[in-house]
């Protein structure tokens, strides 16, 4: 009989990949069930011990925000990783406040199949060394002797501070994480290496609240010696002598910057083209609604160009969707070189683009502007040797003259380039005003 190393709940209503996630994990020797829906993935977490569920966002009976909600009070409720297709900002962050310990995005290709065995590893990891630092806590308040033992050798970043609040010893493990010797840490106060993010009253509700409950718990920035900003997660405990007086505290750190960074990464995919890496329709419509309000408020209008490759469905066709995702990449290039810091380029679909040119409302600066894009755009693209050449057509309209919001706005742009399309391809068309 196989032994596996962790057992996954996958809650799926698709068997396909469902199965697909069994064999890349039992390869990895993990164990996997499968369920199809919400309400029977809870009935098995509550009857069964798990190690990690993995949650389909969209799902019949109940979504997935609903599953980790009710997770939230079960007691055994093993750490999640919420799957979803959408790729909304709102709904990875909705599924980090409920619990969630990862969010994948499930992308067309299936590549987030490949990915999800490593963040099932990271998730065992650090509930592993969560595991760890609570009986760190729970062997401080038992046994003294035994805590200075575990103080030295622990992985995790500690400091013991006197009942004065000044620092007296710190372990290893924090030395090894922000880079200050004992000698430089011993006698200075806790906020010695907080970064500006927590000014002094942040550090007196700190032991206020440490003096009521015996404890205080939360995020803190921290900087590094080398003045690097680190995330943490921080728990001060209070130690009380034999006379139930403090004689001590303890801080643990859990480093929590990757954490973070894997939020930013959430935050970009929802809001980027995983291709080109430029704005997609999200961002796109954001920023330009932004644009509608400044140009309100400034008296200032702007310029929408938007843009559809000529011939590109032929490199596609006769040369693979690998040639084609490389000229594509190339092509952006071409366009966002040309552009300011100020201008949002993005990926509107397949193959066209819009770029929002803020406080452009010159129409001789726009149709220069608009031939330089066309020449650009034109010129070949080689790839693995090959010479690829496109076209494009560009459809140009200006706020508030070729509409008054932001769809209106897209739809005006949108209609002159097709009727450059009409005038022959590889040129330009102006809006007409708008009502």
């Amino acid at each position: 009989m196989q032994d596996f190393k962790a057992s996954i709940l996958y809650i799926e209503d698709d068997e396909g990949l469902a199965r697909l996630l069994e064999r890349r994990l039992r390869r990895q020797g993990y164990s996997l069930e499968w369920v199809t829906n919400g309400q029977a993935g809870l009935e098995r977490i509550e009857e069964q011990a798990y190690d990690v569920a993995a949650i389909d966002y969209e799902l019949p009976g109940m979504n997935g925000l609903t599953i980790l909600e009710r997770m939230q009070v079960m007691p055994n409720a093993p750490p999640a990783v919420m799957i979803s297709g959408a790729g909304d900002m709102q709904t990875a962050i909705s599924a980090m406040k409920m619990g969630a310990a990862d969010y994948v995005v499930k992308t067309v290709d299936g590549n987030y199949l490949d990915l999800l065995p490593g963040i099932i590893d990271r998730i065992l990891d650090n509930r592993r060394l969560q595991q760890q630092a609570q009986a760190i806590q729970r062997e401080l308040e038992e046994e003294r002797n035994l805590a200075a033992a575990v103080f030295h050798t622990s992985a995790d970043p500690m400091l013991i501070i006197d009942a004065q609040t000044h620092i007296s010893r710190c372990n290893g493990a924090f030395e090894a994480l922000f880079g200050y010797t004992p000698d430089e840490m011993v006698g200075r106060p806790l906020d010695a290496i907080a970064s500006e993010h927590h000014d002094a009253a942040f550090f007196e509700a700190l032991w206020q609240a440490v003096a009521r409950k015996g404890y205080w718990r939360g995020p803190l920035w921290t900087r590094h010696k080398d003045g690097s900003l680190l995330a943490e997660q921080m728990t001060v405990s209070a130690i009380t002598g034999a006379s139930g007086q403090v004689g001590h505290y303890v801080a643990v750190y859990s480093d929590m910057t990757e954490q973070m960074r894997r939020e930013e990464r959430v935050r970009h995919q929802a809001y980027h083209d995983v291709l080109t890496g430029l704005a997609n329709r999200h961002l796109l419509m954001d920023r330009l609604k932004q644009a509608i309000e400044a140009a309100k408020r400034d008296d200032q209008g702007f310029a929408l160009m938007f843009i559809d490759l000529d011939g590109f469905k032929p490199v596609n066709d006769n040369y693979g969707h690998r040639t084609g995702d490389e000229v594509l990449k190339a092509l952006t290039r071409r366009l966002t070189e040309r552009c300011r810091c100020s201008d949002t380029v993005a990926r509107y679909g397949g193959d066209e683009f819009v770029v929002l040119l803020r406080n452009t409302v010159d129409r001789d600066i726009a149709a220069a502007l608009a031939r330089e894009f066309i020449d650009r755009l034109g010129q070949p693209v080689s790839v693995v040797g090959t010479e690829h050449q496109v076209g494009a057509s560009l459809g140009i309209a200006f706020f508030p003259e070729s509409a008054q919001n932001a769809t209106d706005l897209l739809k005006a742009a949108d209609e002159a380039m097709y009727r450059a399309k009409d005038a022959g391809k590889a040129c330009f068309r102006f809006a007409t005003p708008g009502p």
